[in-house]
């Protein structure tokens, strides 16, 4: 019932930005420590990893096989094997197996914020490689404005957008975080808000429904300033004659998890 209401937000995360606007990434990763069902899942996903895979390195640090300095006393590299071969049925590695599935990957966001005004958030991948100009770039044509001023941290994957913007201004963190009034403060504001929402309500969002979460956390955002009546009315207004099956909400497969 909930993702269903937050399908009625969903256009609000559809609008375009103007003047200037600040865009970052950010990373939301599950918090595995603070959920018993993630604890009883991420157990049984290594246990058929190590089957799959042999130990992790975390796991043989553990165990003795390797030690941040030295090693201990009659572990040499012979024994170290024989140990391995022992336990895995194969020869002793130090470096994880390449094909290993991690059990969940953080989401990567993208926010685009004007300067006291309204926000967009959008997922573009599951890992830091989805950082990149092609699933970030149509993003931006589409949510800002060309007569706006963007605004970013030092990363050098935005280095071109000043082709889509009049003007491309960067803060680079390492020296200071306010340049001649130019930062990117809103933007890690709304990240803050973001995060705060998910630990103090959600604990544990899926990746396959982490849009609708958005599009709620953006409609709050939007609306700060509202009050309780005009919130609700606007709400109502937007779930009036709108409807979707439970067959639509869960018909697109998760994202499979990659190495």
């Amino acid at each position: 019932m909930l993702h269903r209401l937050r399908e009625a937000l969903k256009n609000e995360n559809e609008i375009v930005l103007n003047g200037i606007v600040e865009g970052d990434e950010c990373f939301i990763g599950p918090k595995i420590n603070r959920d018993l069902r993630l604890r009883i899942a991420k157990a049984k996903h290594d246990k058929e990893q190590n089957k799959l895979h042999g130990y992790s390195d975390e796991v043989r640090l553990k165990l003795g096989d390797k030690q941040k300095r030295g090693r201990k006393q009659g572990s040499t590299k012979e024994v170290l094997q024989q140990k391995a071969i022992e336990r895995e049925g194969k020869p002793y590695t130090s470096k994880i197996p390449s094909n290993r599935i991690p059990f969940e990957k953080e989401t990567v966001i993208l926010g685009m914020v004007e300067k006291k005004g309204k926000l967009v958030m959008k997922k573009i991948g599951i890992n830091n490689r989805s950082v990149t100009r092609a699933n970030i770039f149509p993003h931006l044509k589409k949510h800002i404005s060309s007569d706006s001023i963007f605004v970013t941290d030092q990363l050098n994957l935005y280095d071109t957008t000043s082709e889509f913007f009049t003007q491309h201004l960067t803060v680079h963190h390492g020296r200071t975080y306010v340049v001649n009034g130019v930062h990117i403060n809103n933007v890690e504001n709304a990240w803050k808000h973001l995060q705060k929402m998910i630990d103090g309500t959600y604990f544990h969002l899926s990746h396959h429904h982490f849009d609708r979460y958005l599009d709620e956390n953006t409609y709050r955002w939007n609306r700060r300033d509202e009050s309780e009546k005009v919130l609700f009315d606007s709400f109502f207004s937007l779930v009036n004659d709108r409807t979707i099956t439970y067959r639509k909400l869960i018909k697109e497969k998760p994202i499979q998890q990659a190495a």
